[in-house]
Formats: structure tokens, C-alpha cells, sequence
């Protein structure tokens, strides 16, 4: 039979076998290139920040004593609390931090300190200036 004389020719099966790797590829090819882009997922309502009131986050921050540990401004004291302005945590890491503090800060937990308050508080803090660059004196 013409198959079994054409089974028995290694080269042309080996040309065959190329043939139809190429195209399989090629044809993945054209439909990568057909299909559509996808599309980002809508951010969800929990990946959105509540916006924060800095007016309110600065008299939430004097009431609740955390410019005591802290600084006026967030800016920390090597013996209190660190500094935590102008560049705070994301909002979830510091209502996180907030509750479950890692070292001697009390927990605030949401019933002291609901979810809104500390979205305020994180305002604040992210509204604090920058602080001038440090220049160096000349000797």
C-alpha cells in the first residue's frame, strides 16, 4: 500500500511531523493574536480607601494620645513610638497595626476607635509636610 511505503521513508515522516508542529504553532500564534485583551477586574469596594478627614485625624490624634508616643507631627522619638508621618502605612496595614500592635502600644480596638476614625487619623499623618532636607555644615 502507498502508507506503508510512505511509513517506511524516515525523512518524509520527519517532514511530516515538522509540518504539523509548525502548524500548530502557528495557528496558536494567530489566535493569540485574535484574542481580545483582558480586561482588569473592577476594584473591589474593599480595596477602596474611605477617604479620611486631616482636620478631624489631627484632633482624633491629639484626643486619643497618640501624639503623646508619637510627636505632634508623627514624627517619632527613639524611646516612644516611631515615626509614622509624613509617609504612613496603607490604610489596611494601619488600621492592622493599630488593632494588633507589635510592641508597646496599646490595641485600639474598633469599638475605642471605629475604621473611620483611623481613615481620618491616616490623613492627617499623610498630610504632614516633608521635612527640608538635611544640608550638611561645612567644616
Amino acid at each position: 500500500m502507498v502508507i506503508d511505503s510512505v511509513m517506511d521513508r524516515p525523512g518524509i515522516m520527519a517532514v511530516v511531523g515538522m509540518a504539523a508542529v509548525a502548524a500548530v504553532v502557528s495557528g496558536a500564534a494567530t489566535l493569540a493574536q485574535q484574542a481580545p485583551a483582558p480586561t482588569p477586574a473592577p476594584a473591589s469596594p474593599a480595596a477602596v480607601e474611605p477617604a479620611g478627614n486631616r482636620e478631624n485625624g489631627k484632633k482624633l490624634f491629639e484626643k486619643y494620645g497618640c501624639s503623646d508616643c508619637h510627636g505632634l507631627l508623627g514624627q517619632g522619638a527613639p524611646t516612644s513610638g516611631p515615626r509614622i508621618a509624613p509617609n504612613p502605612l496603607p490604610l489596611a496595614a494601619f488600621i492592622r497595626s493599630v488593632r494588633v500592635p507589635r510592641v508597646q502600644m496599646p490595641p485600639y480596638t474598633g469599638k475605642v476607635m471605629p475604621d473611620q476614625e483611623l481613615a481620618d487619623v491616616r490623613a492627617y499623618l499623610a498630610a504632614v509636610p516633608k521635612p527640608a532636607p538635611v544640608t550638611v555644615l561645612a567644616p
